[in-house]
């Protein structure tokens, strides 16, 4: 992990060891709990709405990932 040099084979294994040890969905939970937080917070901060907007949209960014 965080090695250029991976190949896919040593991918593919710690990808089963997360899997299997249920590290990823623990993970996906935390970070379902914390945006879930972040949007009870910015509901009552009473930030200028375009604030407000940039705001969710870089907490939606920050729980967004594409592999």
């Amino acid at each position: 992990m965080g090695r250029a040099d991976l190949e896919e084979r040593e991918a593919a294994e710690i990808r089963d060891i997360l899997f299997a040890t249920g590290a990823r969905e623990e993970t996906e939970r935390m970070i379902t709990s914390r945006y879930e937080h972040v949007l009870r917070v910015l509901d009552q901060a009473g930030f200028p709405p375009a604030a407000d907007r940039a705001l969710r949209g870089l907490a939606v960014k920050a729980t967004q990932y594409t592999s």
